[in-house]
């Protein structure tokens, strides 16, 4: 098991004025498997990648390079990052370049504290919010650990960035 920190940004959504930082860490399992194959077609990516936060957490990180959507007719393999890989220095870069919103399969998303409006006096819920294209990570991954760095923006309009350390089984 390994550690998420996240450096959030919040935004008003009414005003677009910045809002006061916050941090938080939670913990996260980075998963690392050949590439994905679904609906006849292989994932464009050297490897998949899955970083998910524990299932105790309230908040945390859902990123999947691929995943498989089940359909009618089969599958249809949901392609999110583009990674580039050094196979020789283990180190790795990539952008989300397709979110599927627009067939609901979105699978790289936080879910943020966010304070209840109208309410006032701290009160916060769990809500999720998407990872916007555009948004990239970068890292190194050995044969023992994981490490990364995850920089973008949500539709609920914070920015993040989250720093990402786990161990290999």
């Amino acid at each position: 098991m390994g550690t998420a920190t996240f450096n959030i940004q919040p935004v008003d959504p009414l005003t677009g004025q910045p809002l006061t930082p916050y941090t938080f860490q939670t913990n996260v399992e980075a998963y690392r498997q050949n590439p994905i194959v679904a609906g006849g077609t292989v994932e464009n990516n050297p490897f998949n990648l899955t970083i998910v936060s524990d299932s105790n957490s309230l908040y945390g990180l859902s990123f999947t390079t691929a995943y498989p959507i089940p359909t009618n007719n089969g599958e249809y393999l949901a392609q999110y990052w583009g990674i580039n890989f050094n196979n020789q220095t283990g180190e790795f870069q990539g952008t989300l370049v397709e979110d599927n919103a627009e067939i609901s399969a979105v699978s790289n998303y936080l879910t943020l504290p966010t304070e209840i409006s109208g309410v006032g006096g701290g009160i916060y819920m769990p809500f999720p919010g998407n990872i916007l294209e555009g948004a990239q990570i970068s890292g190194v991954i050995s044969q023992t650990d994981f490490q990364a760095t995850i920089i973008g923006n949500t539709n609920q309009f914070d920015s993040f960035t989250i720093g990402i350390y786990d161990t290999w089984f």
